[in-house]
């Protein structure tokens, strides 16, 4: 277990909070202030963007790519499951140029209030065309 009681695991209920709200409000320098320098990003390996991203730079090329691809700012957070660093967000975000919706749960791990790990996880792959013709994916 990672929990070192409430206090640790309101506060960092709190910062992702502050992040998922940065997102939504399209505040993308406050943002990448819950990012640490030295974050990994974990994408599901189908994607074409999928694969590890490491450091700040790797990440700021991530979501780059994410927004090329995603409405962010239309991005529902639904759900937030906190455990002293650990942090689980399930929610909804819409695909760019249409009306479909992409359900994911995005786990993080937060040390000294900045983010150090993302891992994305995807579900409702249908809405992306996996298990389709590969000429046609949508991500």
């Amino acid at each position: 277990m990672t929990s070192n009681g409430p206090t640790e695991t309101e506060t960092n209920r709190a910062l992702a909070q502050g992040m998922y709200q940065a997102v939504l409000g399209g505040d993308t320098e406050r943002f990448l202030a819950f990012v640490s320098p030295e974050v990994v990003v974990e994408e599901p390996e189908f994607l074409s963007y999928g694969g590890k991203y490491q450091g700040f730079a790797g990440f700021q090329e991530l979501f780059a790519t994410l927004a090329s691809k995603f409405d962010l700012a239309g991005m529902t957070v639904d759900r937030l499951v906190v455990d002293g660093d650990y942090v689980c967000a399930f929610g909804r975000v819409p695909i760019l140029g249409g009306d479909d919706l992409v359900s994911f749960a995005e786990r993080s791990i937060f040390e000294n209030g900045k983010v150090i790990n993302f891992r994305v996880y995807l579900y409702d792959t249908g809405d992306l065309g996996v298990g389709r013709d590969p000429e046609k994916l949508v991500l």
